[in-house]
């Protein structure tokens, strides 16, 4: 190839939460409000590395494939859940609460390549059959931002979630 080569500042694999990729998708997927989302930290140049391999450079927001949002009730865009929030994050409501299949990161709007900031999302959903160790729940520990719902209050959320077993992810 000539001339000048782009090359992504992230390097993100195509690994999914879903099993079959033939989950129930939100129609007209979700708006994301990407102030509810913490950058990745530190200083060196791969600050955080997925589980499935996928590095995430210093200072990227970015939602993990797996990752539980929740419906803000001031501006009905979607933010991770967070327990210690008190925006509508905290809770799971069903219909108002989706999981993200592959991993999303945030670019500003005005650079290369992108003209509009990528808020919105139509890889959510909320029904079909899951890699249980994909998804992001705290199990019977704690609820937390970081950990996720706990097991119990996520399956009440989403009834229409099937697990099955290790996906077995090697990076």
């Amino acid at each position: 190839m000539y001339g000048r080569t782009f090359l992504p500042n992230n390097q993100i694999l195509p690994t999914a939460a879903s099993f079959d990729n033939r989950p129930n998708y939100k129609p007209g997927g979700v708006t994301l409000d990407w102030s509810t989302v913490s950058s990745s930290g530190g200083s060196g140049s791969n600050t955080a590395t997925l589980t499935d391999g996928s590095v995430i450079y210093d200072n990227v927001k970015y939602l993990r494939y797996g990752q539980v949002l929740t419906m803000i009730n001031a501006t009905g865009k979607y933010g991770p859940y967070d327990p210690s929030q008190a925006d509508g994050r905290q809770t799971l409501t069903r219909g108002q609460c989706f999981i993200v299949n592959h991993t999303i990161t945030q670019y500003a709007s005005g650079i290369p390549q992108t003209s509009v900031v990528n808020d919105q999302s139509g890889d959510v959903f909320d029904e079909g059959t899951v890699w249980a160790d994909r998804i992001i729940h705290s199990g019977t520990n704690t609820a937390t931002g970081a950990l996720g719902p706990t097991l119990s209050n996520f399956n009440a959320a989403f009834p229409g979630i099937r697990f099955t077993s290790s996906s077995r992810i090697v990076p």
